[in-house]
């Protein structure tokens, strides 16, 4: 039932992040909160179970903003694994790890979202994409306190943490 409640947490976050977030925000750039949900997934539950959360969420980002199958969850992979490497550690020593990792997970993430566009044939300027992934960083930097809050509550509810090693 956990696991039901947090697909349906991904979906629409990943709903409202492409349909409400850009209109409500007045800024051109906003959090990615879909990354910062699969980020803190995989740090607490693991690499496996983080990335068949990527793999969900980044269907249903594919699926809402009609981009190619694959595009946005090539990236949610990678964060799937950064988060992994955390381990259960994020936001419990100390402030600078995390916040570096949640930078690290938010250039990756577009590192891999450009390198897939040259691929297609779509070169973008790469001063724009620098610029677009130094602030969403820096807003994801922002927000996945807060995510991270929402899911520990909702692990103290029922949902499982995997085994730290």
């Amino acid at each position: 039932m956990k696991r039901l409640l947090f697909a349906l947490l991904l979906v629409g976050t990943a709903t409202v992040q492409v349909t409400l977030l850009p209109k409500a925000n007045p800024l051109e750039v906003g959090p990615d909160l879909v990354l910062g949900l699969v980020l803190v997934s995989s740090s607490l539950g693991g690499v496996a179970a983080g990335m068949i959360w990527a793999a969900l969420a980044g269907f249903a980002l594919d699926f809402l903003t009609l981009e190619p199958l694959g595009s946005h969850g090539l990236g949610l992979l990678l964060v799937a694994v950064i988060g992994g490497l955390a381990r259960r550690r994020l936001f419990r020593s100390d402030l600078v790890s995390p916040m570096g990792l949640v930078i690290l997970a938010t250039l990756a993430s577009h590192l891999v979202a450009v390198a897939l566009q040259w691929a297609l044939g779509t070169r973008p300027p790469i001063d724009v994409v620098l610029r677009v992934a130094g602030l969403t960083a820096l807003l994801n930097v922002a927000v996945v306190p807060l995510v991270y809050g929402a899911i520990v509550a909702l692990e103290r509810s029922g949902m499982r943490r995997a085994p730290s090693r």
